[in-house]
């Protein structure tokens, strides 16, 4: 690998990295105390936390649902339609 692919390889890594913990952040930012997380099941805080999971999971192209208990399910469907996915 040359040294510009790895410096490439190095700036998408960082990148994915700083994508990540703004994500966790996120999500962490979402509780009903400040200064520690505290979401309770099947709280609001929990549900919106659902939510923004859920957001992100369609935004990267998943089918995404909360089920009957309020756990988020997502899967990406197989191409062609045949294939498991």
């Amino acid at each position: 690998m040359s040294e510009m692919s790895a410096s490439i390889a190095e700036q998408q890594n960082s990148a994915l990295g700083d994508g990540i913990v703004s994500r966790i952040n996120e999500l962490a930012a979402i509780s009903e105390a400040s200064g520690h997380l505290t979401r309770i099941f099947l709280s609001r805080e929990h549900r919106a936390a659902a939510e923004l999971i859920l957001s992100w999971m369609r935004s990267a192209g998943m089918r995404a649902h909360l089920d009957a208990i309020g756990n988020v399910c997502g899967r990406y469907e197989a191409r062609p339609r045949a294939c498991p996915a």
